[in-house]
């Protein structure tokens, strides 16, 4: 029975090692619509002969007099009208308030000479070791080539872990030409470790079965999982306005690129990132990266998972020293050390 149980961890292990791929202006406000044109001033009133301000000749004038006299007083009656100045336009009663609105807005959507976010030290850390409880999912998709073939997959997992209690629960899932070496775990993976005891599933029937970690711990990699390791936190980044409501924390949002991420990245020729960093703690409440280029150390059990294209990441944590407890998978059966060691 020993020697089946370490199979199945064996081939656990082989797949825990995973390792993150370290090798890895302001533009014119629009126009301001036309204000339709103020009404005309209406025109002075005209005789019946189109002539104003001159009253027309009293009792019987000789015709061609009376032309002269029409002819004089239209000449007068331009003259005076030049001389007049021009009306005001009518003006709607309220117009005057509303252009002053106007303005004010025009103002305000003036670009406002503001010098852009620099990039500045990133100081914020995953906090996981100083939480008394956290629970944290990730997720990571492969996209691109391996040994010149195309090749994609997922990789989903959840973690929690609570202190008090000396448990942890973490669970993987892989989908994916990228994961086929490891098709012989069935697409996903399952352990419990609870009061050092440690619940594994038997691949045979899909029982539990709990076993003293003991008996356990020295097949099994010196660190198990390290959620730390899932991302890669840059060393610079850009500290963007306000806080944001993240996971139900109050959060800064920074973001990042090739140039802001520590050691060699030669091989990345592209990266998009968003970190967002509990306002209160400075830990980091979700991280979302998006990376293009070629991976020399991207492994999963000593299985290389890509030679080149695009990986993205995403990063969860939540409950933060939270008050849950991790139960044994129903049904689980425990191992008698004694029976297992004597018998």
């Amino acid at each position: 029975m020993i020697r089946n149980i370490a199979g199945i961890f064996l081939v656990i292990a082989a797949t825990l090692i995973f390792v993150a791929c370290n090798d890895e202006p302001g533009s014119q406000p629009p126009a301001e619509p036309a204000q339709p044109a103020a009404e005309a001033p209406a025109a002075a009133e005209h005789d019946s002969d189109g002539n104003t301000d001159h009253p027309g000749p009293a009792g019987d004038v000789d015709t061609e007099a009376h032309k002269n006299a029409d002819s004089d007083t239209e000449s007068h009656g331009a003259e005076e009208t030049a001389k007049k100045p021009a009306a005001a336009p009518r003006v709607e009663p309220g117009a005057a308030a509303e252009d002053t609105a106007k303005s004010a807005v025009a103002a305000d959507t003036e670009p406002a000479n503001v010098e852009p976010a620099k990039s500045e030290p990133f100081t914020a850390t995953t906090g996981l070791a100083d939480f008394s409880a956290y629970r944290l999912k990730f997720a990571t998709e492969f996209d691109g080539t391996r040994v010149g073939q195309p090749a994609a997959g997922t990789l989903n997992g959840a973690f929690e872990v609570t202190k008090p209690q000396n448990a942890q629960h973490w669970k993987l899932e892989m989908t994916g030409d990228v994961f086929q070496e490891l098709a012989v775990l069935g697409g996903s993976m399952e352990l419990y470790n609870i009061a050092d005891t440690i619940y594994i599933q038997n691949p045979g029937d899909n029982s539990w079965i709990g076993i003293p970690a003991m008996l356990v711990e020295s097949m099994l990699p010196a660190e198990m999982y390290n959620p730390e390791d899932s991302i890669e936190l840059p060393a610079n980044a850009t500290r963007q306005p306000g806080t944001e409501m993240v996971n139900g924390v109050e959060s800064v949002r920074y973001t990042f690129g090739k140039d802001d991420l520590s050691g060699d990245t030669a091989n990345l020729e592209s990266v998009e990132g968003t970190v967002w960093v509990a306002a209160g703690s400075g830990t980091v409440v979700r991280y979302q990266a998006k990376m293009t280029g070629t991976f020399t150390d991207l492994t999963a059990g000593g299985i290389k998972l890509l030679d080149e294209g695009t990986i993205t990441m995403r990063y969860d944590v939540t409950d933060t020293n939270g008050d849950f407890s991790i139960r044994p998978p129903e049904g689980a059966t425990a191992v008698d050390l004694t029976k297992l060691l004597f018998n």
